[in-house]
């Protein structure tokens, strides 16, 4: 698929169309943050199933964005919470015991992303690496609706999409 160079502003940066999976369309940009928890870029994507996106899903994101902080310290709370109860369905080894210990600032998963999708409520925080087994080769990803953590998402099984 061909697009034309297109972009959209929003209060946190300019996004970038860019062609998505299955007709689909990507919008993407970084935000930089300095916080005790990550500091760096963080990639946001946006899907949508049209060239155009909506004011209400800009706003959406600005939200989010502008918190990230809070999103990121409750993402890494919601998932030590899920792998310290739900070790055999995370495939946490023994040996990975002492990782769970961590205090959210310290936790052992790193590179954020964060990815939306349009006409939805949900949306999701990819942390790319770790040093849990599952975090490899994909990372793990915490679901959020609105701004609640949900569900965690094993990606080691996960196919890279063209």
């Amino acid at each position: 698929m061909s697009i034309q160079k297109k972009i959209c502003q929003s209060k946190f940066g300019e996004l970038t169309l860019n062609p998505g999976p299955e007709n689909d369309f990507h919008w993407f940009c970084e935000i930089t943050i300095t916080s005790n928890i990550f500091s760096g870029k963080i990639p946001i994507s946006i899907m949508t199933k049209n060239k155009e996106i909506s004011n209400v899903m800009i706003e959406f994101v600005e939200k989010i964005a502008f918190s990230i902080d809070d999103y990121l310290k409750s993402s890494i709370i919601f998932l030590k919470e899920i792998l310290n109860s739900e070790k055999e369905k995370y495939k946490i080894k023994e040996n990975e015991y002492d990782l769970l210990a961590f205090d959210f600032a310290n936790f052992p998963i790193d590179y954020p992303e964060l990815n939306f999708y349009e006409e939805s409520d949900e949306w999701m925080i990819r942390f790319a690496e770790g040093k849990f087994d599952i975090c490899d080769p994909y990372g793990i990803a915490i679901w959020f609706k609105k701004d609640k953590p949900f569900d965690v998402e094993n990606l080691e099984d996960s196919e890279i999409i063209d």
